[in-house]
């Protein structure tokens, strides 16, 4: 091994050492009035003939330069030549120098402007932001780079109107996760989760990311299925040197360090990867018939065959996260003009959490239902591979090679304990241990050409995406014993030939996604009155199959209900042991609660065309307008059914927009919008099959009779951009919806809740957005002011549904405000960076109750400021070391119900508490180095 690590460490440094005895200069240009790159732009290096055109993409690369200070000239016809001055070049180091050209004025002189780099870069990100088709938020890799998110669920929080719920899925303009659509590169991501219509964004870590675009206002261009926002990331692409990068990390969390540590008994020789080997899977022995319409004998070998794994394992002493990446990328000049390059990365990481939850229940009069205290232990891995690739054939054709696979993992065990007050007074002990899995592959190939510089425009992607979502084993078992009565030990109880999601039970889940996407667009430009105009037109095909397969398994005894005392002799694992599944009344057995219906396939056709004008009707007046045309269908059934549609007609639509933009002066817009969108029932939410949440103790049913919810967009901003990258915004905007899907608790009796789908009547929403950027030199011209730089993002919502029960509420997970502020400073001479970042949400709904019927009030989840802090140095030359503090305050996590109605949590009596953590400070070193 030791070998072979020196063998491996000598090739990266010869690799990295052949390419690092001279510099290069590379960037893109782009045209001002519009931001889109150009095509041809003549870019030398000011007296030599040393030079090149940009490519499709408006990039150059200027290869083999001796370390120096140059000066850049741009020309190209019918624009006023650029020169770039004190543009130093290194060994070993590309300087990234992107141009803003603007049209010529015509005069008697040629008139060359001339520019500094810094002003240059800014130019640039002024151009591209004013110039957007659309109402959207960029977020840069660099940005995310600077901040101490570790993966694009963390990240994304920092976007204006973004917060997450549970981590990974985000809400924007307080609307949650079904009315939001991700994209990676391109194509139209599915959901991660079998329950609903949601993207797991922590998934991808984030230094993998090139840039996050939040698109808050439709195009036709875009999928219809949103009215949030359109998330897309896009990874990166070529190169503009070859580099080899290396990365670890360790971190600590303070409600996790120094405690015991527990888990499952069962261990996998795979689990370190995130991925069961088959040790935790359902055992091929036992029948794929429903268990009770089995045999005695048949059900007593089915229950020997189950793995006796009800306990818990204490591992020792909780340990230290640890991460790690591996990144090379190459870029290698092929002929006149043509180019291949790419990169690869590799990342692991692994951390061990530990929170202790109190789960409490109680009658809308106040009376306790339950109390419960809960320690969980999470062990979570996020892993992945990224391999992009692409190859410029010349200056106007590009096909690109995109793939990344990640694995997402949570090996979850909790021991809870309490008191459960409305059953006969008793105090339990529960045990849950849960392996969940996401697997997520995306792999796509895609092109981009145009016939000449300036003419017809292609794009066109064929893309499949492969979602696994394993979740073998899921155990529950639950002990008790009479409140005041300590003598006597807990007792495991088993009811005599019958099945039961809550007692001694096992569950079985898999998940498989296969997506086909297929994407054409043309675009072509041209002028009328010397003004840009340009049409756009295009399809997509996206084809979705989904195989859901659930066992839900119990064990009972075979006729005499039973309980068996639990101590350091009677052992769960002695109490279950193989021999004790047997023919007698007492002997055990093996029981199923769920259906084969409860399984099903599924699949969903979403075929689409658009149309879309982008009209100069003067030069500060522009209209991106057009329509879209989505036929969808989906059917599904359960296991051994006939697959059948569930009312495609109502899928249909034909979806306007528009986008108004006028530039009031070179560096301000005023913005009007206006679309129509959907949102479609997800497939779990239309299966009509039940399904117990161990975590949140209730069960849940789908509604095949739920329609699209149609949505009316309607948005306003203004905006400005003023010099050093400093930019002020504020926007309004109101929705329509007809006919949102929710998700409710229906309570049969305070403790018996179940959760179901259903059409409210219509809502609404109205609300304000401010987004600013300033750096502080305006204070005084002092070099540390100069670096210092404010931005904060603060939204507020209005929110109201109508039902048939006229209840007074907004949407569900819908915030009336959000705040993000942060300060930065850089320092690129020295190499500092520090950034600081506050977020807090107001409070949205959790769960919506069951209305006027008042056995089960909604429950709200507590606002909560969240604080973090990084801060960052270059070394040893190519070298960052980074020090991140996440989640300061640590300030609990609180649902709770609001009793009394005054819309603040103030606890008990006047309101009732539901579930509460806190999550912990984490502290987090990282070093990284590229050669």
């Amino acid at each position: 091994m030791k070998k072979f690590t020196l063998i491996l460490t000598t090739l990266l440094f010869s690799f990295s050492t052949a390419f690092t005895q001279t510099g290069k200069i590379a960037g893109k240009v782009l045209d001002q009035k519009t931001g889109e790159t150009l095509v041809g732009v003549a870019v030398v290096i000011d007296g030599t003939t040393n030079g090149m055109q940009t490519d499709l993409d408006g990039q150059y690369i200027l290869e083999n330069l001796e370390e120096g200070t140059y000066v850049l000239q741009f020309s190209f016809v019918g624009y006023s030549a650029k020169k770039i001055e004190n543009i130093q070049v290194k060994k070993g180091e590309t300087a990234n120098v992107d141009a803003v050209l603007g049209e010529q004025v015509l005069t008697m002189d040629a008139v060359t402007i001339t520019a500094t780099r810094k002003k240059e870069a800014v130019s640039t990100v002024l151009a591209i932001q004013k110039n957007s088709v659309t109402l959207s938020d960029v977020l840069s890799g660099e940005t995310i780079r600077r901040s101490p998110d570790r993966n694009v669920g963390d990240a994304i929080k920092r976007v204006s109107g973004v917060t997450i719920q549970d981590n990974k899925f985000p809400v924007v303009r307080g609307l949650n996760d079904r009315y939001n659509v991700a994209f990676v590169n391109g194509v139209l991501l599915p959901s991660t989760e079998p329950d609903r219509k949601a993207f797991s964004f922590d998934i991808f870590p984030s230094n993998l990311i090139d840039n996050i675009v939040v698109n808050k206002a439709a195009t036709p261009d875009m999928p219809a299925d949103f009215a949030g926002g359109l998330i897309q990331l896009n990874t990166k692409d070529i190169p503009d040197e070859n580099f080899v990068q290396a990365q670890i990390g360790v971190n600590m969390n303070t409600e996790t360090m120094g405690s015991d540590f527990y888990g499952s008994s069962v261990k996998g020789s795979t689990d370190w990867l995130g991925l069961d080997d088959g040790t935790r899977a359902l055992p091929s022995g036992i029948p794929s018939q429903q268990l009770q319409s089995l045999s005695t004998d048949q059900r007593v070998a089915a229950g020997k065959l189950l793995l006796n794994d009800w306990e818990l394992k204490n591992k020792g002493a909780s340990k230290p996260g640890i991460s790690a990446q591996l990144s090379t990328g190459f870029s290698k000049k092929i002929g006149e003009t043509g180019r291949f390059g790419g990169i690869i990365a590799m990342n692991y990481a692994r951390n061990e959490r530990i929170n202790l939850y109190n789960r409490d229940l109680y009658t809308p009069s106040g009376e306790a239902i339950f109390n419960y205290s809960e320690s969980r232990f999470q062990n979570s891995y996020l892993n992945g591979v990224l391999a992009n690739f692409s190859y410029k054939l010349n200056d106007l054709n590009k096909i690109s090679f995109k793939n990344s696979y990640n694995i997402s993992t949570e090996a979850t065990s909790i021991l809870r304990g309490g008191l459960d007050i409305e059953n006969d007074r008793l105090e339990k002990g529960t045990t849950i241990s849960r392996f969940q899995s996401n697997q997520f592959l995306s792999s796509q190939i895609s092109g981009e050409h145009r016939l000449k510089a300036d003419g017809l425009k292609i794009h066109w992607i064929a893309g499949y995406n492969d979602i696994t979502r394993n979740s073998p084993n899921w155990n529950q078992i639950t002990v008790n014993r009479p409140v005041d009565d300590e003598t006597s030990p807990f007792t495991v109880f088993a009811q005599g030939n019958s099945a039961s999601p809550t007692g001694i039970g096992k569950q079985f889940f898999k998940l498989q996604e296969k997506s086909y996407v297929g994407n054409l667009d043309l675009s072509y430009p041209f002028k009328i009155k010397n003004l840009s105009q340009s049409i756009k037109g295009g399809i997509m095909i996206n084809s979705r199959d989904r195989e859901y397969n659930v066992r839900q398994l119990s064990i009972a005894t075979v006729r005499n209900s039973t309980s068996f005392p639990v101590d350091e002799k009677n052992t769960l694992t002695s109490i279950f042991a193989s021999d004790k599944f047997n023919a007698t009344p007492s002997g055990f057995i093996a029981s199923e609660v769920s259906q084969p219906e409860f399984s099903y396939d599924a699949e969903t056709k979403n075929n689409a065309a658009f149309i879309m004008f982008d009209n100069k009707f003067t030069e500060k007046l522009r209209l991106i307008w057009g329509a879209r045309y989505e036929n969808y269908a989906v059917s599904l059934a359960g296991k051994g059914q006939t697959k059948k549609a569930i009312d495609n007609a109502n899928f249909n639509r034909l979806l306007p927009s528009f986008n108004l933009v006028y530039a009031l002066t070179e560096k301000s817009n005023f913005r009007l919008s206006g679309s129509q969108t959907v949102s479609r029932p997800e497939l779990r939410e239309l299966a009509p099959f039940f399904f117990y949440d161990v975590l949140n103790q209730f069960g849940r049913s789908g509604n095949p009779n739920l329609v699209q919810a149609d949505i009316y967009n309607g948005d306003i901003r203004y905006e400005i951009f003023p010099e050093g990258g400093q930019m002020f915004s504020v926007s309004g905007f109101y929705k329509y919806f007809k006919n949102p899907v929710e998700e409710r608790l229906n309570a049969a009796s305070v403790g018996n809740v179940q959760a179901e789908y259903y059409n409210a009547k219509s809502a609404r929403n109205l609300g304000v957005e401010v987004e600013m950027r300033k750096s502080l030199n305006f204070i005084s011209p002092s070099p540390i002011l100069e670096n210092l730089t404010f931005f904060s993002n603060f939204s507020y919502i209005y929110s109201k549904v109508e039902t048939d029960n006229n209840e007074n509420r907004a949407l569900q997970g819908q915030s009336p405000y959000t705040i993000n502020m942060g300060l930065q400073y850089n320092n690129t001479d020295n190499g500092l960076n520090s950034t600081i970042l506050f977020n807090q949400i107001g409070r949205r709904i959790l769960f919506v109750g069951d209305g006027t019927a008042g056995l089960f009030p909604i429950v709200w989840e507590n606002p909560r400021p969240l604080l973090d802090f990084q801060l960052g140095k270059r070394v040893l030359g190519k070298g960052d070391l980074k020090f991140t503090i996440g989640d300061i305050l640590n300030s609990p996590f609180k649902f709770y119900q609001d009793l009394n109605k005054n819309g603040k949590f103030e606890g008990r009596p006047l309101d009732s508490p539901y579930t509460s953590y806190r999550p912990g400070t984490t502290f987090a070193l990282s070093f990284s180095y590229k050669l």
